[in-house]
């Protein structure tokens, strides 16, 4: 793993899009096996490993043998700290959609890079969910 996160790699796409479907409870208590997530967002579960390695960091998940992949309540979760301009702009999107109300909407279009989108829809997001994550030609 590398020591920059960019938030356009798949692992970040990967990464957001689980947040965004633990934040709106479509996983419940508990992951699906990783098998079928893998199979579900159409990556390698090598990707789809890295993503929770990082989400096991952030204390956002904790894995059991034999009892699966679990989801930690909200409040014992960490910021993800491991440098890199683009890992800030995620990681403070992925807290602004935490907490604003169709967050969750907010974080789609931010993982697509429909930057425009979210500045004139939700005005009041920070600065940080988008320094470093735009991609200029």
């Amino acid at each position: 793993m590398t020591d920059t996160f960019n938030p356009t790699s798949l692992v970040s796409r990967v990464l957001t899009t689980i947040v965004s479907r633990i934040a709106d409870g479509s996983y419940g208590d508990a992951l699906p096996p990783q098998e079928a997530l893998a199979k579900e967002y159409q990556v390698s579960r090598t990707v789809l490993r890295e993503a929770i390695v990082i989400l096991r960091f952030c204390n956002v998940l904790d894995i059991r043998p034999k009892l699966g992949t679990k989801i930690n309540p909200r409040s014992t979760w960490k910021p993800l700290i491991m440098g890199g301009a683009g890992n800030t702009a995620s990681v403070a999107a992925i807290q602004f959609a935490l907490e604003a109300e169709e967050g969750i909407e907010y974080l789609r279009n931010w993982n697509q890079g429909d930057f425009d989108v979210c500045r004139r829809e939700w005005p009041e997001a920070p600065a940080e969910c988008y320094e470093g994550a735009e991609v200029t030609a």
